[in-house]
């Protein structure tokens, strides 16, 4: 009897244990199967995200590249402007050098002296030394300073 009962209670004790290690298997499947799915989702929401940064950036990039050229166009028009009105303001220099009625009209007239008007002659080379080492005066204005200035000069000292 006491052989025939355990017999029985080890019989119930391995078929509980097997629904148990079934029941286990199950769980750990639907868990895995959770974890799957979420994994997926996250991995979706990094592709997302990945592809809005990508947009970002992009936008960015272009709004940097627009401002960067505006930059330029606005230096180069300023370097422009600026060769521009250097250029009035050399001739207006040599216009008021070489007015007859201005006080640098000819050698004669008291407080003017030879070295002073060689000085005011070299303004023009050294703009052009200046800008032909490097400065950012346009050719297109006329440039060349020297003879702008130096035939009156010389048309006064002969004359």
């Amino acid at each position: 009897s006491l052989q025939k009962h355990a017999g029985l209670a080890f019989i119930e004790l391995i078929n509980e244990g097997r629904l148990l290690s079934h029941a286990m298997k199950d769980h750990i499947v639907r868990v895995a199967n959770e974890a799957e799915f979420i994994l997926n989702r996250m991995r979706a929401d990094d592709v997302l995200k990945h592809a809005e940064f990508e947009s970002s950036c992009l936008g960015t990039l272009q709004d940097r590249i627009d401002e960067e050229r505006m930059c330029d166009h606005l230096i180069s028009a300023a370097r422009r402007r600026d060769a521009v009105l250097a250029g009035r303001l050399v001739d207006k220099l040599c216009s008021i050098l070489h007015n007859p009625h201005g006080a640098w009209s000819s050698l004669s007239t008291p407080g003017s002296s030879p070295t002073s008007l060689q000085s005011i002659r070299s303004v023009p080379r050294m703009l052009d030394e200046k800008k032909a080492g490097g400065g950012s005066a346009s050719s297109a204005h006329g440039n060349d300073l020297r003879s702008r200035c130096s035939p009156p000069l010389s048309a006064h000292r002969n004359g």
